[in-house]
């Protein structure tokens, strides 16, 4: 059995981590709008197609992409990930990040921060471009192929085929899991990649073949940490239960892991702060001449009641609202573009949504999580609620 990488190995303790919040805050970089139109050249395409009166509307909203508002675990996730940074280049094994939590709590957002650590950024060598890291979206019902084929189409393109690639066109039809992994393993060692970035981990549990699944995708997990000529540092990111899942399947990985479990904000008066503080961080970032006022006591409970606590719903629905409001062209986010958004992404009546303040807080209930989930199968016109299955927090 491998030997377990904690927080204090090689005998340094957390007085070898970075002190500050500040100093943590050096080790990343602030991406710009031409940083994401760069990075990913096919989603903002479109932006050049606009007619030029549009064009300042959309690269405001794309704006919204940069918007970061520091959490614990967005800093617990980054000091963890600062550490490995810094022992990448010592010749162990690579070490394993889980990151895990409820839909829409936040974890995507963490990955985006992480992929901006400075050392980490695309660069030119002698034989050509080196990408120290990857990261990926799991498809739909993954397979354990299915994955490693999902990274080689990431790594053709970020690499633009810049170097040799054997016909990628034919590594989606290659008979087996071993063929598609060594290729990986191969192609990382090319184009110098020493992070993995994986995000919805939990996919790999959802196709008919699960059980074999998760064993093989720990399997393949444990093999690019513990490969002998180019280890790999992963991090995995997931829902709670089938994350966990996958890495408790082997030992090896479950007992070197380092987790950050997400937790919902408190419904409390803490947590209320906690929301408030929040919400401060996104405002103070949105393009508004006159100020919104999102911040208040009462406005911090109409979001937990939304929300359920999860940040990454709370900043969803903002950023919905602050683009229909630069549509709008207004000054500030009223409420009213928060509870027109509500309603974009969840079935309620208006008299049950949590951002009309013409409701009283007391008559209020919590949105549960299944109307969320039930989002995607909604009907398209409001006001048709669908009932939850299942009981609010």
């Amino acid at each position: 059995m491998e030997t377990k990488l904690d927080d204090d190995d090689a005998g340094q303790g957390e007085t070898d981590t970075l002190a500050s919040d500040d100093k943590l805050d050096t080790e990343f970089l602030e991406r710009t709008l031409d940083d994401l139109k760069r990075i990913n050249p096919e989603k903002y395409a479109r932006k050049r197609r606009v007619r030029p009166d549009l064009k300042a509307h959309a690269d405001r909203v794309a704006r919204l992409d940069l918007i970061h508002c520091p959490t614990e675990y967005d800093e617990r996730a980054r000091r963890l990930f600062v550490k490995a940074v810094g022992a990448a280049t010592s010749g162990r094994e690579g070490r394993l990040i889980a990151i895990y939590g409820a839909s829409q709590s936040g974890k995507t957002h963490i990955l985006d921060r992480l992929s901006t650590h400075k050392d980490l950024q695309e660069s030119q060598d002698d034989e050509g471009l080196v990408l120290p890291l990857i990261s990926l979206s799991t498809p739909s019902a993954s397979t354990t192929k299915s994955l490693g084929a999902a990274i080689l189409k990431e790594l053709n393109r970020r690499g633009k085929q810049s170097r040799p690639f054997n016909d990628f066109s034919q590594l989606a039809r290659l008979p087996d899991n071993p063929r598609i992994w060594s290729k990986v393993h191969e192609m990382l060692e090319s184009y110098g990649t020493e992070f993995l970035l994986i995000d919805e981990i939990h996919n790999v549990l959802l196709s008919p073949k699960a059980k074999d699944n998760y064993e093989s995708t720990a399997m393949e997990i444990k093999n690019l940490l513990n490969n002998k000529v180019w280890p790999v540092n992963v991090v995995i990111f997931g829902t709670v239960e089938k994350t966990s899942t996958l890495i408790d399947k082997l030992e090896e990985l479950a007992t070197r892991v380092k987790r950050v479990a997400i937790q919902p904000i408190r419904r409390d008066n803490e947590g209320y702060e906690e929301i408030k503080a929040f919400v401060a961080g996104i405002e103070r970032r949105l393009d508004f001449s006159q100020p919104s006022k999102l911040d208040t006591a009462e406005m911090a409970k109409r979001f937990w009641l939304a929300s359920l606590g999860d940040r990454g719903k709370i900043a969803r629905l903002i950023f919905d609202a602050a683009e229909d409001a630069y549509a709008a062209q207004a000054k500030c986010l009223k409420p009213e573009y928060l509870a027109d958004a509500f309603e974009d992404n969840v079935n309620v009546l208006r008299s049950d949504n949590p951002f009309n303040l013409a409701v009283a807080l007391e008559d209020l209930h919590p949105i549960s999580a299944a109307a969320w989930r039930a989002t995607a199968t909604k009907t398209s016109l409001r006001g048709k609620k669908t009932p939850p299955d299942d009981q609010p927090r």
